[in-house]
């Protein structure tokens, strides 16, 4: 392969990522983690709930993403993003989508009359 395509194709590929960014980056500054959340579940504070949401609307409205390899965890501007970030975006949105839907689970827990602090149903 020729190496100018080889560098235009890795190119191409760090803009489709960085466009991606950008984009749950704008997400992230309408609010898009309150929307997600929904009501506080028992058990959770409303006030740190909150302090979540601003937190990540700040960090959005900087620029900031989360990067995480394994339990590190570091932010950096989203211009400042490489190629080879990847691996620890996915991981941290990874870390993110599970945690909401957990949240979700135990949400629906919580309508059909379940524990979510046992992970039980009541019949």
């Amino acid at each position: 392969m020729d190496k100018t395509a080889n560098r235009t194709d890795l190119e191409q590929a760090r803009e489709r990522f960085l466009a991606a960014e950008r984009s749950m980056l704008e997400q992230r500054q309408r609010g898009s983690l309150a929307q997600s959340l929904g009501d506080p579940l028992p058990g959770e504070s409303p006030a740190e709930l909150q302090w979540m949401i601003l937190e990540d609307q700040h960090l959005a409205e900087e620029g900031l993403v989360e990067l995480r390899s394994g339990q590190e965890v570091r932010f950096k501007h989203v211009d400042d993003l490489t190629y080879e970030d990847r691996p620890a975006r996915l991981e941290a949105e990874s870390k993110r989508r599970a945690w909401l839907m957990e949240r979700l689970v135990m949400e629906a827990m919580v309508k059909d009359g379940g524990d979510p602090g046992r992970g039980e149903a009541t019949a």
